[in-house]
């Protein structure tokens, strides 16, 4: 990958150079070097303070020519054929004569890519490096040379070593942290599973009444309180597995209508329970998006459950819909609830504002069902805005992007309650 680049440069280079080199190397018109420095000089000059090397070979692949940036390269004045060649690791002889052998019979270096090959240094370590023919020259005698451009990509073999192993071990992590969750998943359901259910056992009466009515209060607690910590865990796992990358949206045509009913309806019971009034602004048939079902819903889902624990008794909660001046499809929920101050407001703003995924800093003065809300919408390419005033209540709006409609009916009937 790391060559691509240099490999551009190298085309650029490459060309404007090999028309100094002839079958002398320098070509005799020394009216294009500045005044006062003839070009025999100034091409001296960009050799030596190139951090390339330029090799020049024969059509017999011997090496007739090597910059000093070779000195510098390998620590040593080896600058002869068989010098060059002793340098050069065993394994990579038989290719990198044969490239240049090739080139010589095509008698153009178009056909052929970068090649890798080692050279031993001075201290006896081998360094990977990187052959790009440039052009290949016909002298006047009709000999042929070769003219090659190579450099010292070890440093950047070993980054992109070092990336690899490291993307591995990340990859292990996460592999390793997905079975754990799993199993803490299970571990922790399945004693709450047997809560649940003998709660349940006892609240039916199967082997008997429970007399004291209070015995049947502490139940029914029991019993919501395993629900509610059943959810969290959900959360959690949801949560987990968006940070890690494993959560994505399963995209199908959905009726809107479908989705706010699925969530409103998980949360119905309690609403009445506190006599709080819920209106929805949505009828079947409104609008078709292609997204998740079970995400979108999870993600209204868990913006009204935050509405109905700060909204109290008597209170109104509102879910509207509608097509904003971006295109973008916009779902609301609107409460009469306490309402932010407004350091708080800003740092749950600033939370959903950013786009980094989730984490415990990113996250910070999000609450985990709206920082999962917050998640889920990415997932489908939105996000999140929240506005707030203390004492007034919180307005949450979940912005979906224009492409995710399927089908679209302009007209919006009055807020109903459901």
């Amino acid at each position: 990958m790391y060559w691509k680049e240099w490999n551009a440069w190298y085309r650029q280079w490459a060309e404007g150079w090999h028309k100094l080199l002839t079958a002398g190397l320098i070509p005799a018109a020394a009216s294009t070097a500045p005044h006062g420095l003839n070009e025999a000089r100034l091409f001296s000059l960009m050799c030596e303070m190139s951090d390339q090397v330029l090799a020049v070979f024969d059509g017999d692949a011997h090496c007739t020519y090597l910059s000093s940036g070779f000195n510098q390269t390998r620590g040593n004045g080896m600058l002869t054929n068989r010098g060059f060649y002793d340098c050069l690791h065993a394994d990579d002889t038989p290719h990198f004569t044969a490239a240049l052998q090739a080139a010589a019979r095509e008698g153009t270096a178009q056909a052929f890519y970068p090649q890798h090959f080692r050279l031993r240094h001075a201290n006896g370590e081998w360094c990977w490096y990187m052959l790009q023919i440039g052009a290949v020259e016909t002298a006047s005698d009709g000999g042929q040379h070769i003219i090659t451009l190579f450099k010292n990509v070890q440093a950047a073999l070993t980054a992109e070593t070092t990336l690899r192993e490291a993307r591995r071990q990340a990859e292990m992590a996460l592999q390793a942290r997905s079975e754990f969750l799993n199993a803490m998943s299970h571990d922790l359901r399945t004693p709450l599973n047997a809560i649940l259910g003998f709660t349940q056992m006892m609240e039916s009466g199967i082997y008997g009444d429970i007399g004291n009515p209070q015995y049947r209060d502490y139940l029914h607690h029991i019993r919501e309180s395993g629900y509610e910590l059943l959810e969290q865990i959900d959360d959690i796992m949801s949560m987990a597995h968006v940070d890690s990358g494993i959560s994505e949206a399963h995209a199908e045509a959905v009726d809107v209508y479908e989705i706010l009913g699925q969530a409103a309806a998980a949360h119905r019971a309690r609403m009445e329970k506190a006599a709080i009034a819920f209106s929805c602004n949505a009828v079947p048939g409104q609008a078709m998006l292609r997204v998740d079902r079970t995400k979108l819903s999870h993600c209204i889902g868990h913006i009204l459950a935050n509405a109905l624990r700060f909204t109290p008794e008597g209170g109104r909660i509102a879910l509207e819909t509608e097509w904003n001046a971006e295109g973008e499809f916009v779902i609301t929920v609107t409460d009469t609830g306490a309402g932010m101050q407004a350091r708080k407001l800003q740092t749950v703003v600033a939370a959903l504002q950013n786009n980094d995924g989730w984490s415990a800093q990113n996250a910070k003065g999000l609450g985990l069902g709206l920082a999962l809300a917050k998640e889920f919408a990415r997932l489908h390419g939105g996000y999140i805005t929240l506005e707030s005033a203390h004492a007034k209540g919180t307005r949450v709006s979940v912005h979906l992007p224009a492409e995710r409609a399927v089908r679209v009916e302009t007209a919006f009937p009055r807020a109903i309650a459901v």
